[in-house]
């Protein structure tokens, strides 16, 4: 005679915890590889096998942020805004990049490497111009210019330094063989101080020998020896 074995109902299983991976979220298991197949399941879900089988994890890439701030100037058309763990290396471009009494000079970080996590923040560096300040004696003897500056919040001074001095004009006279010829008349202009040629933006201001730069001044500067 045949005898048949009776079988109890399939047990239930329960789905392991989400497993990590850097840069990717876990979107539960899957009968294929790749998200393929049919969801078997979420973590810790409870599920009754039909076979023996793999079940794959399914991973849904990040998508990171990428912020950038002007650190005192104005940037636009920058790019790019997003990416992921899978971009390769990034260089951060913007298309404007302006601040008044400042040059660009780089971003930080210059890039974002393959393989990065995280939201970002990209921050413009910038130089200060230097502006010159020139003295021009207008015939009188040279002086050494003052230091050149830079934008500042605060007005800044300059000492115009050194003594100037007109050319003298001498006026010498010949009798043409007459009396004695009179002593000669040497004239000397007296100097009255500076005045501009050019001034910043907004106006600087001089007063003997203090040039005072006005705050947020830009621009090169020139003065102008008076006589």
């Amino acid at each position: 005679m045949a005898i048949k074995a009776n079988w109890g109902a399939q047990p239930s299983i329960q789905l392991p915890v989400a497993p990590t991976k850097n840069g990717y979220t876990f979107n539960g298991w899957y009968t294929a590889a790749s998200c393929g197949g049919t969801k078997a399941g979420d973590a810790n879900a409870t599920r009754t096998p039909d076979q023996t089988r793999t079940l794959y994890a399914c991973w849904e890439v990040v998508t990171y942020n990428i912020t950038y701030t002007g650190n005192g100037g104005t940037l636009g058309g920058c790019t790019p805004t997003t990416y992921t763990v899978e971009s390769s290396d990034i260089t951060p471009t913007c298309t404007s990049k302006t601040r008044t009494g400042y040059t660009f000079s780089s971003f930080s970080p210059a890039t974002i490497p393959a393989g990065s996590t995280g939201d970002k923040t990209i921050t413009a560096q910038w130089s200060a111009i230097p502006y010159t300040i020139t003295l021009n004696v207008n015939g009188g003897t040279a002086v050494t210019n003052p230091a050149d500056y830079t934008i500042n919040a605060a007005t800044q001074t300059r000492t115009l330094s050194g003594t100037v001095y007109a050319t003298d004009y001498t006026v010498s006279f010949d009798t043409e063989g007459g009396s004695a010829n009179p002593e000669s008349i040497v004239s000397t202009r007296p100097f009255n101080g500076w005045s501009f040629t050019t001034n910043s933006t907004p106006t600087s201001s001089v007063a003997g020998s203090t040039l005072t730069i006005a705050s947020n001044a830009i621009g090169n500067i020139v003065l102008e020896a008076q006589w």
